[in-house]
């Protein structure tokens, strides 16, 4: 039981989802420690468990609730089962008080937002403070009003699935890339981040594939000088792609053509991004997409055209399910040894703390 004095008061509407009870004749009810009132056990939504409120009209002295209302959730330990005595059950709890004057509930839970945990260690939770009785009993509030008062309690057990799917968003800025060159293709230079590729004979190539390696994944840019489907063969296309679709992932890359050296300083270039998935294998980058009249003003007079590209930044999305920590619904482990035990390693953060 708890005195908490970090308490979130709110109005609504709506009455308490799981139990709401209704006091008559107020100023009758015994006024020691033993006037207090509990509920019958119920259950709801098919959980195993039975609970009960417990109300004490004048406070509850053992917990320094003197001049409050108090008022309590428990859970029946007998629906724990035997086998589980370090079985907790977290719960989100909120309690209500009536305000007939406006017909609207005051609902009192943990500023905080702490969730609530019940088990044979400790079966009941609540708030020992959770109203004042010189604030309840003033008519003009609305708490007790012709000898009569309501109170209610609303709860969710949160619980971990059996499998929780945990997804992970990893960004790379600037990455490093090796690159990968076939045979025939000419490299001019890197610094890491971007890398000029020399392409002789461009407009007599059919499909010219560069492999590079950001991040553990491969990519491949794929060029069609004279286009690829829908183009007739009059625009140079380029592609993207990458090796595991299987996973999110996204690039965003900036290609150019630039002008060879000693000539006048031209360049076409566009940046493009995209998320990656088993939907998107492959990517064109229609924004480089050039008519092949256009790209004769970048070659030389062996027909060689440079190409430059450089990624700017890379995502990954992982993903994996983990059941809960512990055995089963998060009961513990059971471990008997074959002999003495000489030592115990507990890991932490890089697994599931």
């Amino acid at each position: 039981m708890s005195n908490r004095v970090l308490m979130l008061q709110e109005e609504r509407d709506i009455q308490p989802a799981h139990i709401l009870l209704n006091v008559n004749s107020y100023s009758l009810l015994p006024t020691d420690q033993e006037g207090k009132y509990e509920t019958k056990f119920f259950d709801f939504d098919g959980y195993p468990y039975k609970w009960k409120l417990i109300f004490y009209p004048h406070g509850d002295n053992t917990c320094e609730g003197k001049g409050h209302i108090s008022l309590y959730l428990a859970i029946d330990e007998n629906t724990l089962g035997r086998d589980d005595t370090f079985l907790t059950v977290c719960v989100d709890l909120k309690f209500f008080v009536l305000n007939k004057n406006t017909k609207k509930y005051l609902t009192v839970q943990d500023a905080t937002g702490a969730l609530m945990y019940f088990g044979k260690a400790r079966s009941v939770q609540g708030f020992s403070q959770l109203l004042s009785l010189e604030k309840f009993k003033d008519p003009s509030n609305g708490y007790l009003v012709d000898d009569a008062c309501a109170f209610g309690a609303e709860f969710f057990i949160v619980q971990p699935s059996r499998r929780t799917r945990h997804e992970a968003l990893t960004l790379y800025k600037d990455p490093n890339a090796k690159v990968t060159w076939n045979e025939g293709q000419v490299f001019k230079e890197s610094d890491g981040k971007t890398f000029t590729w020399e392409i002789k004979n461009f407009l007599s190539k059919g499909h010219e594939e560069l492999r590079f390696d950001a991040v553990e994944r491969t990519w491949r840019l794929h060029l069609f000088p004279k286009g690829k489907d829908t183009t007739n063969g009059s625009f140079m296309a380029i592609y993207f792609s990458v090796n595991d679709p299987s996973r999110k992932i996204y690039v965003k890359v900036t290609t150019r053509v630039v002008n060879h050296p000693g000539t006048e300083s031209k360049k076409k270039e566009g940046t493009f991004s995209r998320w990656f998935d088993e939907n998107w294998r492959e990517w064109v980058k229609p924004e480089i997409t050039m008519p092949l009249s256009e790209l004769r003003e970048f070659l030389n007079g062996e027909g060689t055209l440079l190409l430059q590209e450089n990624t700017s930044k890379l995502a990954f999305s992982d993903s994996m399910e983990i059941g809960p920590c512990g055995g089963p619904l998060g009961k513990p482990w059971s471990f008997k040894a074959n002999g003495a035990i000489t030592e115990i390693i507990i890991n932490f953060g890089e697994v599931v703390d």
